[in-house]
């Protein structure tokens, strides 16, 4: 127990050190010895290190409980002294020290996180665009619009599209047919029918053009189809060379879109792992080109995916 007077004494000394104490400066008592403040602490301290070990209440079962410090005011001759008992015993001395060797003790490194977690996960596309001519040199494709889409598409897109073939098959029938007007015209004293033939054809295209509207009934607007189903199914019922794909991309169909450079080369960063198809097209007097190409990204892996006439879609090109 700790005892304090702030009163002016006759003078003392320390019964550990022998040392005089000064006339204000406050004695302590320890174990009914008078000492100075610098013996108390050492002599606190020595003797809560050498305890012998405390029984671990814990793991009995039981729960420790502390006392926590409480302040006592009184008169005493006529003047106020205030005695502050503090009894704060929340942990024994050994232990105290055992956390703080726990404390200086070196802290395992964390590896660096990333800002974006997810960035870690995904892949990455890069690709190059070229044409080759018949007489074989090739041409870089610059400014064309590339898009990342999803493998599958909407039912009301694949319904459009056969739509679209069917009207196609309907305008190459009225083709078909004014060719044969205008041959029989010509040629009146032909000998047989020389524009029979184009009416013939002109009937098949008819037959067609119902066999595509047929299949667009068929198909159902709120359906998630796949993709490369949905490509081949459009590829049948539509002219050669014509086949419409632009409608399967309506909606949510497009995930990113990126320009090829002067070099025809494009590239797609921050892709999450799976199954995709990269879509460009282009069109112009001489040369039509469309390419829907299926492509499957990893994660921290760069996919090399290249638009040519051999991996086309559709192309048409009759450039010089």
């Amino acid at each position: 127990m700790v005892e304090k007077s702030s009163a002016i004494r006759e003078k003392e000394r320390c019964a550990n050190c022998q040392r005089l104490l000064g006339l204000i400066e406050t004695p302590y008592v320890w174990k009914e010895a008078v000492v100075c403040a610098k013996c108390y602490g050492y002599l606190s301290a020595e003797y809560a290190t050498n305890q012998p070990p405390i029984e671990n209440f814990a793991a009995r079962g039981h729960h420790r409980k502390y006392r926590l410090p409480r302040l006592y005011a009184g008169l005493v001759g006529g003047g106020i002294v205030v005695i502050a008992v503090s009894v704060f015993v929340l942990r024994p001395a050994h232990k105290r020290l055992q956390i703080l060797d726990q404390s200086l003790s070196p802290v395992p490194r964390v590896p660096r996180q990333s800002k974006n977690p997810s960035a870690n996960l995904t892949g990455s596309i890069s690709g190059t665009v070229w044409l080759t001519r018949d007489n074989g040199s090739s041409d870089k494709q610059l400014g064309l619009v590339i898009q990342l889409i999803k493998p599958t598409c909407h039912g009301a897109g694949v319904r459009t599209s056969l739509e679209t073939a069917a009207s196609d098959w309907d305008d190459i029938a009225k083709g078909n047919l004014a060719e044969a007007t205008k041959i029989r015209a010509d040629f009146p004293s032909a000998a047989g029918d020389s524009g029979k033939s184009y009416e013939d054809e002109a009937n098949d295209d008819r037959k067609k053009a119902v066999e595509a509207r047929e299949a667009a009934k068929k198909t159902d607007v709120n359906a998630e189809i796949d993709l490369a189903s949905a490509l081949s199914l459009i590829e049948e019922y539509s002219p050669p060379g014509a086949a419409e794909y632009a409608w399967l991309l309506e909606l949510d169909g497009i995930l990113q879109e990126a320009r090829t450079g002067a070099d025809g080369t494009y590239a797609f960063d921050r892709i999450p792992p799976g199954s995709y198809y990269v879509h460009t097209e282009v069109y112009s007097r001489h040369l039509n080109a469309e390419w829907y190409v299926p492509v499957v990204v990893q994660a921290n892996v760069i996919s090399k995916v290249d638009l040519y006439n051999q991996n086309a879609a559709s192309i048409h090109d009759s450039r010089p």
